[in-house]
């Protein structure tokens, strides 16, 4: 009988690993997914369809499987837009506008000082001082990002890798905003609704830019269109039901990890599928910008921990 018992205890947690894991891969393989999709899609708008398509499809589920939406204020509402406006239009918008010149591991190493910003961010919110070990990541992660992008002979779109290093603060702002807001109960619905609200949003930027008239479907690639498809299966609805049962079953701090995990995994598919060459600058800095944000989830409680909380699933900003 104990046996059996054991036996039981260990199989949530072995499938919360194995949700974890595939978070690692499923989030680490949306940069050169979005790397592909904007190859002959134009960036707005295929960052707008993806999470309006995700955001809805999720709506969906969750009314078919309860039978009704569950309840939600008009302030939790407003939240959600707030949210989905700053992480999806502001963070995930640029990101896919910068891939469109720059190369997916690159990007990912840009967005990994996510949690470096919040850490400057929450302080200058909070009005207090910076720990030693935060702001010993914020110099290894900074001396990272000067030697990725400033490499004698790198060949790095320097406006693009501003325009990703933009969305990141946007991520940052976004994700210390969620810290406090009032957000559904049912995390589901909060990320259902972010996805909506900032997809359509994106696809409102992206209209007004001008971007449909540069939408030929005729010209999307199959490379382009199995990008989209992997950003809004695999990519956010299988990875976000994958990080929330990892979330109720593993440390929070543990799932946090994903923040220095998914880089690696970007970098090493776009070597892999010919994105990007592994460099020198690449290598060491990228090295440096992990390493700060593993010093950073080192430590007991920091912002990007409180961040992904079970109140706002939706942590990955590709």
């Amino acid at each position: 009988m104990m046996g059996r018992m054991r036996s039981q205890s260990r199989q949530p947690a072995l499938a919360a690993w194995i949700a974890l894991i595939a978070v690692y891969f499923l989030w680490g393989s949306t940069y050169i997914g979005i790397r592909y999709a904007v190859e002959s899609i134009p960036p707005f708008l295929m960052a707008g369809s993806r999470y309006l398509s995700a955001g809805l499809i999720l709506l969906a589920v969750l009314f078919v499987v309860r039978r009704s939406l569950p309840p939600v204020t008009k302030k939790q509402v407003l939240s959600t837009a707030v949210a989905g406006g700053s992480l999806l239009l502001g963070g995930n918008g640029l990101l896919s506008f910068g891939e469109k010149h720059l190369q997916s591991g690159v990007a990912a190493l840009l967005v990994a000082t996510v949690p470096l910003i919040m850490i400057v961010e929450s302080a200058a919110v909070g009005r207090r001082g910076i720990a030693r070990r935060s702001l010993l990541a914020i110099v290894l992660g900074t001396a990272g990002v000067v030697i990725l992008v400033g490499t004698p002979g790198s060949v790095i779109d320097y406006t693009s890798a501003a325009v990703v290093f933009v969305g990141a603060f946007f991520w940052a702002t976004g994700s210390v905003y969620l810290t406090n807001a009032d957000m559904p109960d049912n995390p589901i619905l909060g990320t259902a609704l972010e996805m909506t609200f900032g997809g359509a949003m994106v696809l409102i930027v992206g209209l007004a830019s001008g971007e449909l008239g540069s939408l030929h479907f005729g010209s999307i690639t199959t490379t382009s269109t199995l990008g989209w498809l992997w950003l809004v299966g695999p990519g956010s609805l299988l990875g976000f039901t994958a990080y929330t049962y990892a979330l109720k079953t593993l440390p929070t701090a543990t799932v946090a990890t994903y923040a220095y995990v998914n880089p690696v995994v970007a970098v090493i598919l776009g070597a892999a599928l010919g994105d990007q060459p592994l460099s020198l600058g690449l290598l060491v800095g990228g090295a440096a910008v992990i390493s700060a944000v593993v010093v950073t989830l080192a430590a007991r409680r920091t912002p990007i921990q409180e961040s992904v909380a079970p109140k706002d699933a939706l942590a990955e900003i590709a």
